[in-house]
């Protein structure tokens, strides 16, 4: 194809650069749209809906449930389709438009199962961005650098959970959802241009052109980008396997005479290795905290010191703010000196940090001290989740590398890794829906501080398989 039709803006708009950025514009979106409500959402119920007091803590429960159980339910048929037709922009079109009309609904709606409705499109929105965008950087970096990676958008996106609850409670407070609906409506906007201007591989390859000198090394002759050594080098005079690691490769050979399951959904066979399967667990932990966190640290906030949504979203400033500090240095370490490692300082932390948030709520403190102290504390709360985030990507990532470079062509034209970001989504997203019902439950029934202590309990039992069951990284 020459040259003069290609399409406008190919140079910039198939850059590497170019694409992460928009992968990343699309997750801050989600993050965003997300954490705009967790602040305002019991007011939201109260004032609009005049739903009971006794009655906030289940329905904010139930709605958040509803985003995080909408994600579950179509995290891998999204990655198994995104891994089908090879497509990213696609998918990533199909969720602007659902996350378009969550918001509105969101917004405007008036019953129960309105607001339903709308945390339902918008968690099959997240579950398309998170599992077609995981795989589009996949695709670009590979495992050797996916943590750094990960980590550096974790750091990016998290500016939209950073600034969704302070501007959301403050929106809410002067102009009510019609200022909160303007704010989205700008960030959906932008996400919506650059998800139309992204070029993906499958457009990419339309054109008869030179590829940005960044991707060149990542073009193979099977039309993939993969990062894996290349499955044609396979002459009875050169070695098996570049790296020289056979025994270590032989771990990961899959049966020849594997079933169509096997074929259609490869993730979910390769979760019989042990660690791969316990990468899923670490993604559903996270989530289940996250979700206890975001259910019933908005309803203690009012409890103890009567704030307002505008005073709620900026405590969620405390730990939210480590995100953007800590995500990157987080991911770099994982690459650096393997995910054991990162993980088991990351649980360390969460145990006391955890812990310590049931403090104010004992009188142990003058009342003067309280609120720093609950600030601090989720500042540590912060930190121990932005150090075991990138843990669950990195080793899921290297380990389902292992087994597509032991079992060339196994995994089809396009490889997995929609489809495995897909599942590690199932598993988050499936946190995010226990994590608000289980800790609502406890903190209604036997109290916040309970309820604290149950999850670092959590914490504590997943540093010991941690420590159990991660070991060296996988080469």
């Amino acid at each position: 194809m020459a040259r003069s039709s290609l399409p406008w803006g190919y140079r910039w708009r198939s850059k590497r650069i170019f694409v992460i950025v928009t992968v990343g514009i699309g997750m801050f979106s989600d993050l965003f749209l997300y954490g705009i409500v967790v602040p305002i959402m019991p007011f939201l119920l109260r004032d609009r809906l005049g739903i009971p007091d006794a009655d906030i803590q289940t329905q904010t429960s139930r709605q958040l449930a509803a985003y995080a159980g909408s994600s579950v339910l179509f995290a891998v048929p999204v990655g198994w389709g995104a891994d089908k037709i090879g497509s990213r922009k696609m998918p990533f079109l199909v969720g602007i438009a659902t996350l378009l009309a969550s918001t509105t609904m969101l917004c405007t709606g008036t019953t129960i199962a309105v607001l339903l409705a709308a945390r339902l499109l918008q968690g099959l929105s997240v579950a398309i961005v998170w599992a077609v965008g995981l795989a589009t950087i996949q695709d670009l970096v590979g495992s050797s650098e996916l943590g750094k990676m990960t980590g550096s958008l974790f750091s990016f996106v998290s500016v939209g959970e950073l600034i969704a609850p302070t501007l959301g409670g403050f929106l809410y407070h002067h102009g009510g959802m019609n200022g909160v609906l303007a704010a989205c409506g700008v960030v959906l906007l932008v996400d919506l241009c650059m998800r139309l201007l992204m070029l993906d591989k499958m457009e990419m390859d339309k054109y008869d052109a030179v590829r940005d000198q960044d991707e060149a090394e990542t073009n193979s002759s099977d039309s993939t980008i993969n990062p894996g050594p290349s499955s044609d080098s396979n002459s009875e005079t050169s070695p098996l396997l570049p790296r020289g690691d056979v025994v270590k490769d032989l771990e990961y050979q899959l049966p020849e005479n594997a079933g169509w399951v096997a074929r259609q959904l490869p993730i979910l066979f390769c979760m019989r290795n042990t660690r791969l399967a316990f990468s899923m667990i670490l993604s559903l932990v996270q989530g289940i905290i996250l979700g206890a966190i975001d259910a019933t640290v908005p309803i203690e906030l009012a409890n103890l010191f009567s704030f307002t949504p505008n005073q709620v979203g900026l405590v969620f400033l405390c730990i939210v703010a480590p995100f953007v500090g800590f995500g990157h240095p987080a991911g770099w370490a994982a690459d650096r000196y393997g995910p054991r490692a990162v993980a088991t300082a990351g649980y360390l932390l969460m145990i006391p940090a955890i812990a310590l948030l049931s403090l104010p709520a004992l009188d142990i403190l003058p009342h003067a001290a309280k609120l720093p102290v609950f600030c601090i504390v989720m500042a540590l709360n912060g930190t121990a989740l932005a150090t075991t985030s990138p843990i669950s990507f990195v080793e899921a990532g290297s380990i389902i590398e292992a087994y597509q470079r032991a079992n060339p062509g196994f995994f089809g034209k396009h490889g997995p890794y929609a489809q495995l970001y897909g599942f590690n989504s199932l598993f988050f997203f499936a946190g995010l829906a226990i994590g608000p019902l289980t800790g609502g439950w406890i903190s209604e029934a036997c109290g916040f501080p309970v309820m604290t202590a149950v999850f670092a309990g959590l914490a504590a039992i997943m540093l010991g398989a941690v420590l159990l069951i991660i070991k060296e990284p996988v080469s």
